[in-house]
């Protein structure tokens, strides 16, 4: 044999003259279909944060590149100052020819 509990809840439900709060202003709910709602604002945040950590990686990216570039014009201007010699000959590559290097 199954022995159930069984629990009988009882509620007790107050009405606003009851509690007081017959005299307060209840908000309004917003008709307006051009109002932003809540989810979509933290949608617009969320995408709009993601757009400026985007911009930051592309700058530093832009920045390193630069960094980069201004290293290897210098190497060539060094390597220009060497005597003949000694400079290092610019290599031309064809796209499969860098798999002979790998």
């Amino acid at each position: 044999m199954v022995q159930m509990d069984c629990y009988i809840k009882k509620y007790n439900v107050l009405l606003f003259e009851q509690v007081g709060l017959e005299n307060e202003v209840l908000a309004q709910d917003i008709e307006d279909p051009a109002a932003c709602s809540i989810e979509s604002e933290k949608q617009k945040l969320d995408k709009d944060r993601q757009r400026r950590e985007a911009e930051l990686k592309i700058a530093a990216k832009q920045n390193k590149l630069a960094e980069l570039n201004k290293k290897f014009q210098q190497l060539l201007i060094t390597n220009q100052r060497l005597p003949e010699h000694v400079r290092l000959k610019p290599e031309v590559r064809t796209p499969g020819s860098l798999s002979s290097v790998f």
